[in-house]
């Protein structure tokens, strides 16, 4: 009796319920464990993070149950898709890994097989699943990152993988995008300037302008807003670079009440 608790316990606390597959607590472990293993062999792992495309949407319109339903079945065809012995974890509401230890010495033929590996669980995915008595089309986005002998922190190779995901899930349903590190730079400068632009709305570094509209006969009918940002030590920044760092951080609220004002 003592064991089987003992075993229960150990399920509750390394897997995940719904699907029964390794929890974020379990694959990290096995991350760390992975990493070593990989400098060691000398062999190119890669790691895939992929995210329901829409599923906020099919629980608000179908309910939880035909949800829970969708992360069994993506559950069971992820599992399908891989050799025996790899680790398919859920690691959040609707996004999975699957982790990949022994790809390659030559990383340019492990990103081959990785990216060939993410387009067959993309395939086993997009096929029609019976929800119950709905018919549900599902597509999911992926983000990767090769595991090198140079890697040793679980956390930045998540960190990588979940840049990844961002930029396939920003680009429309069912991509696919290999962490680069240009991807990093960008999530680095988008993080500074999301400060400074907080610091423009409450230091008056911001400017409106009001582009006059007329009708056909010449009478004023409106004006379009247009607002500007100069930053002292950097000039002119583009509405193109700042709004969407505004619409990304929920700044948005924030200036668009500052545009009313200063139209008032």
């Amino acid at each position: 009796l003592f064991r089987s608790a003992e075993r229960q316990i150990e399920t509750l606390a390394f897997y995940d319920t719904l699907t029964g597959l390794p929890n974020r607590r379990l694959f990290l472990d096995r991350l760390s464990q992975a990493l070593p293993d990989v400098a060691r062999l000398g062999r190119c792992g890669a790691l895939l993070e992929l995210d329901l495309d829409d599923f906020k949407s099919l629980n608000d319109n179908h309910g939880h149950v035909i949800g829970d339903t969708l992360l069994r079945t993506v559950a069971a065809r992820l599992t399908a898709c891989v050799q025996a012995g790899t680790t398919v974890a859920r690691v959040g509401s609707d996004e999975f890994v699957v982790l990949l230890t022994d790809l390659s010495t030559d990383p340019l033929q492990a990103q081959d097989r990785a990216l060939q590996l993410a387009q067959r669980l993309q395939e086993a995915l997009g096929g029609d699943m019976a929800l119950g008595a709905l018919n549900y089309h599902c597509t999911a986005s992926v983000g990767m990152v090769l595991l090198t002998p140079q890697d040793d922190d679980p956390s930045e190779v998540l960190k990588r993988a979940d840049l990844a995901l961002e930029h396939a899930k920003s680009e429309g349903r069912g991509q696919v995008r290999l962490f680069a590190a240009r991807m990093l730079t960008e999530l680095t400068w988008r993080a500074s300037l999301e400060v400074a632009l907080r610091e423009a709305i409450e230091g008056e570094q911001l400017q409106l302008y009001l582009q006059p509209q007329v009708d056909a006969q010449g009478h004023l009918r409106g004006a379009e807003a247009l607002l500007r940002w100069h930053r002292p030590e950097q000039g002119w920044i583009s509405p193109g670079a700042f709004i969407p760092v505004a619409e990304h951080s929920g700044l948005i609220v924030p200036l668009g009440q500052w545009v009313l004002r200063a139209a008032c």
